[in-house]
């Protein structure tokens, strides 16, 4: 998105009335070829979108991952790495204290 010029890019917002998404959809095929780590498959599984009130704001990616593993059956122990796109450390903190999860993994 070179054309705002900005530092906030369509990954890094975390409300829907303020973000934006990219879903680039591919044959496994052609991933591979244009992956500089062809080795590493990545597969889209579900996704979920949840909405809190405005002043809350950065506790709304915590509440989308709680229902998207809910919706999947997946858990925390089933995750090998978390990645975030979030813009702000809150959304992260509250993220591996509601998660239990270590962020030093």
């Amino acid at each position: 998105m070179r054309e705002l010029d900005s530092c906030v890019t369509t990954g890094t917002q975390t409300h829907a009335s303020d973000g934006m998404a990219t879903l680039l959809v591919t044959t496994p095929e052609k991933a591979r070829q244009l992956s500089p780590r062809p080795e590493i498959v990545i597969r889209f599984v579900a996704k979920a979108e949840q909405r809190t009130h405005p002043a809350f704001m950065p506790e709304a990616p915590t509440l989308a991952v709680q229902k998207l593993l809910a919706k999947t059956g997946i858990t925390m122990a089933d995750i090998a790495v978390v990645k975030s796109h979030n813009p702000f450390a809150i959304n992260d903190a509250i993220f591996s204290k509601v998660m239990q999860y270590d962020w030093r993994r």
